[in-house]
């Protein structure tokens, strides 16, 4: 077996590792902060947001009715519960009923998808091409031509640096 051993850096962790893990986070760091001032937070709807206040209200009722004439209890919990008019009665007829949209029907939430997906791939992008250059003199890796892989042999990278040895 020929010596031709690949040396590496002692300070390998210090040149190569710590660079890495440093353009990572910074480069995330930037990404979280770029999506915060891109998307849109959702803006409720007039209907759910009534119909969470009607569910809070009774919500209220049932905790604090012992505090209020039973008269006011009663004609309160009517209004919720009755069966013909109650106004919680008739939400249950509307969810029945009701049958759900398609976030691909939406134009906001398809916009903020493609946002999401192109805030994530541009860091990506800039991230290689970073590491890239940060490292375009550094050995990486050897490979082994064997004579049915030796087509392979020139197929990495342009930026990466390779040794080829022979068996």
């Amino acid at each position: 077996m020929s010596d031709d051993s690949l040396l590496l850096d002692p300070a390998i962790r210090n040149w190569v590792v710590v660079p890495i893990v440093l353009i990572t986070f910074f480069v995330g760091l930037c990404k979280h902060y770029v999506q915060v001032l891109i998307t849109n937070p959702p803006t409720p709807e007039r209907k759910s947001v009534l119909e969470q206040q009607i569910l809070n209200r009774a919500k209220l009722l049932r905790a604090n009715g012992k505090y209020i004439t039973s008269q006011g209890f009663y004609g309160r919990k009517h209004y919720f519960n009755d069966m013909k008019n109650g106004v919680l009665q008739s939400k249950i007829k509307e969810y029945e009923d009701a049958t759900p949209t398609s976030p691909m029907q939406d134009p906001n939430q398809m916009m903020n998808m493609m946002k999401g997906s192109l805030i994530n791939y541009i860091p990506m992008m800039v991230v290689g091409g970073l590491i890239g250059w940060a490292f375009s003199g550094f050995v990486i890796s050897t490979l082994s031509c064997f004579p049915f892989t030796t087509p392979l042999c020139s197929m990495p990278l342009t930026a990466v640096a390779c040794c080829v040895s022979s068996p």
